[in-house]
């Protein structure tokens, strides 16, 4: 396991309760939208990094827990914004499901598996370009592809927020955090309660 995992999930973490208190409580906050572009690629670099020695059933496992939170969270987004699209947490859950589809056997459960993500990813914050950005960076881990591929496919993303055009600088900086951060421990089951509880908070600011 890669010593800075935590320490990058956190971080993103950080980064998105910073940019959301500008964006959904009013909060006026120096280069909000900024820090908040170091978040998803902060979340999607960790993800990968965490998943890159799993065997797919434990993939599969995670896959259940992502889209479960994923849910729960969708219900608690629509008190500070609009259904669609769909949370980010769902951009991460189509990201792993592409990957699977590119490693299943039956072509039916490819077939699948890529629909479910195409549309998932679609419908999710940043679209299927987020999707992208973890399915890269998935295959940096795995089977070694070049980090570049996922800093470049960080760069479209400034068509969401013109901040993005930061996300390629956040990807390098969470590639070199998850190798070479300092180790911190891992607090189980709470990063997807943080991540709910934020709305109904934001929403009685």
């Amino acid at each position: 396991m890669r010593p800075g995992i935590e320490l990058t999930k956190w971080l993103g973490v950080i980064c998105m309760i910073y940019d959301h208190l500008e964006y959904f409580g009013g909060i006026d906050l120096p280069m909000a939208s900024a820090v908040g572009a170091f978040a998803f690629p902060f979340f999607a670099i960790a993800l990968a990094a965490a998943l890159a020695d799993c065997k797919p059933g434990k993939r599969e496992i995670i896959v259940r827990r992502l889209l479960i939170a994923a849910v729960i969270a969708q219900v608690a987004v629509v008190l500070v914004r609009d259904v669609l699209p769909l949370n980010v947490i769902f951009t991460l859950a189509a990201g792993v499901i592409a990957y699977g589809a590119l490693e299943a056997k039956s072509e039916w459960r490819k077939a699948g598996m890529t629909a479910v993500a195409l549309l998932v990813g679609t419908l999710a914050e940043f679209s299927f370009i987020g999707t992208g950005v973890l399915l890269l960076a998935m295959a940096h881990y795995r089977v070694g592809w070049s980090k570049w591929w996922v800093v470049g496919a960080s760069v479209p993303l400034f068509a969401f927020n013109e901040m993005q055009m930061i996300a390629p600088v956040g990807a390098w900086l969470a590639f070199w955090l998850v190798d070479n951060g300092p180790a911190i421990p891992r607090i189980k089951r709470v990063f997807y309660p943080v991540y709910v509880l934020q709305y109904p908070l934001l929403r009685l600011l």
